[in-house]
């Protein structure tokens, strides 16, 4: 993030407010492992986990708008990332049951 022209957090979080793919790169890498940590928690594998991240940022990024700069950014990514997780897990749960019937 050297070559970067954010300088913090919230510079990063208003340039994903107004849609700047560079801003939106920085807060995934910035974020990633954190979110993926997560993930895993609530994933079978590795690759349902970057799934998991994977569609927990476009939500972030989808949702931003509606995020309060004046609060801490983690809990709230958290939050996503483990609705997201839930979501992917009642998603795999109904298709094994339609599977069985």
């Amino acid at each position: 993030m050297a070559d970067s022209n954010y300088e913090n957090l919230d510079s990063i979080i208003l340039g994903c407010v107004k849609k700047e793919e560079k801003a939106q790169e920085e807060l995934y890498k910035k974020y990633f492992g954190y979110a993926l940590s997560i993930a895993l928690l609530y994933s079978n594998n590795r690759n349902d986990a970057i799934e998991t991240v994977n569609d927990s940022f476009i939500k972030v990024f989808k949702e931003i708008k509606k995020f309060n700069i004046s609060l801490s950014f983690k809990p709230w990514l958290r939050k996503i990332i483990i609705n997201s997780s839930l979501d992917r897990i009642r998603k795999s749960n109904r298709r094994e049951l339609l599977g069985e019937a």
